[in-house]
């Protein structure tokens, strides 16, 4: 396969290491985040409000026509000789 190697997703292998050697710090995370909320900052708010009930999903209205407007015109002739 080409390309270059270290691109693309990282194995779970990796993924797993990451996260064990983050781990020892949940409680800290957890104590500022707490903090925070109760300071009233709204990051910290925001970010529980997510966690805990999840992101709201984003709606987008779509209007479809069966009109076809043609980007321009073309005429077609016949040259007679």
């Amino acid at each position: 396969m080409a390309g270059n190697k270290f691109s693309g997703r990282k194995s779970k292998e990796v993924d797993q290491q990451m996260i064990e050697s983050l781990s020892v710090y949940e409680d800290d995370v957890y104590r500022i985040l707490h903090e925070n909320i109760l300071k009233g900052e709204s990051w910290a708010i925001r970010i529980w409000f997510d966690r805990v009930h999840g992101k709201p999903t984003e709606q987008k209205s779509l209007e479809v026509t069966n009109h076809e407007v043609p980007l321009f015109n073309i005429n077609y002739t016949t040259i007679e000789e």
